[in-house]
C-alpha cells in the first residue's frame, strides 16, 4: 500500500488538506525509521513502535497522533492495531490499562484505609488524597510512574479496576469520587479558610457514610487537566497550577501508610482572618444614611463660600484680558518704530 492510502483514515467522513497532509507525514516518519532499522513498518510488532516513539522524541499529543496513523494503517490492511499494548502506551504518554480484576485487600491496606483521615484540616486533605493512592497503586495495580502521570480526565476515562465495598471506608470508587470531589472544590476556591471550614465540617469516613460512587452527578471540565495526586504543602495547600508528585513521593507515601505511618500533618483551627469577615455568616445591613438640619446648613455653607471664590475668579480673568490688551497696544507701537515704512498697515 501506498503512503498516500495509508494516509486515509477509514471514518466516513474525510478531512481537510493539513489533516491528511500530517496523517502522511506521520506515516512516512515511521516507514523511513523502520527501514532504516531493518523492521517491517506493517505489520508492525507493538515493541517496534514503542522504540520508533523513544528513537523520534515529541510531544505527548504528537506521539498519540503517530500512534493513531499507525493503527489506523493497520486496521486498514486487516491486521491487528498495535497502539494499544502496554509498552506504546507508556511511550506515548497513556497510562496503562489495568489489571482486569482489582487485587484484594490485605490486611495492611485494611488497616491503612481505617486510620487515615477523612476529615478536619489540614489531615482530611492529605487522608483523602493519601486513601485514593492507596486503593489505585495497590488495589488497582497502577504503578507509580503511572500514577505519576495521570490527569482527573485519565482517572475519569482509564476505568481504573477498583472494587465496590459494601463499607465506604473500603470502597474504591468512592474514595476516588470523594477526592475528585475535594480536589474540583480547592481548584475553584483559593481561600484555605473556605477549604478548611468545609474539612472540618465533614462528618468523619465510617460504615454508615454514604456512597459517593453511586453519585451521578460529573466532575467540571475545569479539572479534568489537573494532575490527579498533586504535592500538598505542609498548611494543605497545593501550587497553581498544581505540582505532579514524583513516582519516589508517591512510592514513599504508601510504603508508610502500610506501616502505620502516616505522616505527621496540622490540625489546625480555622478561624476568619484578621480583618476579614466570616465567609458563613452573611455581612449585615448597612444602616440607612440620615440628613439632618445641620447637614443641610453645612452645605449652604459651602456653596456660598464656593460662589465667593468663583466671584474673585472672574475678577482676575478680567485683570488678565486688560493687561493683555495693553501689551498689544504696547507691541504694535514698538513695530511702528522699528518700520516706519510700513505706515501702521498691515503687511499682506
Amino acid at each position: 500500500m501506498t503512503p498516500a492510502a495509508a494516509a486515509a483514515p477509514t471514518a466516513e467522513r474525510q478531512p481537510n488538506a493539513s489533516t491528511r497532509a500530517a496523517y502522511l507525514a506521520a506515516w512516512q516518519l515511521f516507514a523511513d525509521w523502520c527501514q532504516a532499522v531493518g523492521a517491517s513498518s506493517l505489520p508492525a510488532e507493538p515493541g517496534t513502535v514503542a522504540e520508533f516513539l523513544r528513537d523520534c522524541p515529541a510531544a505527548d499529543a504528537t506521539n498519540r497522533r503517530r500512534v493513531l496513523v499507525i493503527d489506523t494503517q493497520h486496521l486498514a490492511a486487516g491486521f491487528a492495531p498495535p497502539g494499544q499494548s502496554t509498552d506504546v502506551l507508556l511511550a506515548s504518554g497513556r497510562p496503562a490499562p489495568a489489571p482486569s480484576g482489582a487485587t484484594p485487600i490485605t490486611p495492611a491496606l485494611e488497616v491503612a484505609l481505617r486510620f487515615l483521615p477523612s476529615h478536619g484540616w489540614t489531615q482530611g486533605m492529605f487522608g483523602r488524597r493519601d486513601r485514593c493512592l492507596l486503593f489505585l497503586s495497590q488495589q488497582a495495580g497502577i504503578s507509580y510512574q503511572q500514577l505519576a502521570r495521570l490527569t482527573v480526565a485519565d482517572a475519569l476515562n482509564g476505568h481504573p479496576a477498583l472494587a465496590t465495598n459494601d463499607d465506604p471506608v473500603l470502597c474504591g470508587p468512592c474514595a476516588l469520587t470523594r477526592w475528585l470531589r475535594l480536589l474540583e472544590y480547592a481548584e475553584t476556591r483559593f481561600n484555605t479558610s473556605i477549604i478548611g471550614r468545609a474539612l472540618a465540617d465533614t462528618a468523619p469516613l465510617a460504615a454508615d457514610s454514604p456512597h459517593l460512587c453511586r453519585s451521578t452527578r460529573p466532575v467540571r471540565a475545569t479539572i479534568h487537566t489537573t494532575p490527579l495526586l498533586p504535592a500538598i504543602d505542609q498548611w494543605g495547600v497545593f501550587d497553581h497550577p498544581p505540582q505532579r508528585l514524583t513516582p519516589h513521593s508517591l512510592s514513599r507515601i504508601v510504603r508508610g501508610a502500610l506501616i502505620g505511618d502516616f505522616g505527621v500533618h496540622r490540625r489546625i483551627d480555622i478561624e476568619p482572618e484578621p480583618g476579614h469577615a466570616d465567609p458563613t455568616v452573611p455581612p449585615a445591613a448597612p444602616a440607612a444614611p440620615r440628613y439632618t438640619r445641620d447637614d443641610w446648613t453645612a452645605a449652604l455653607a459651602r456653596r456660598r463660600r464656593d460662589m465667593a471664590g468663583l466671584a474673585r475668579v472672574a475678577d482676575d480673568l478680567e485683570d488678565v484680558d486688560r493687561r493683555l490688551d495693553e501689551l498689544n497696544k504696547h507691541t504694535a507701537a514698538i513695530l511702528d518704530e522699528l518700520n516706519p515704512e510700513s505706515g501702521g498697515q498691515e503687511a499682506t
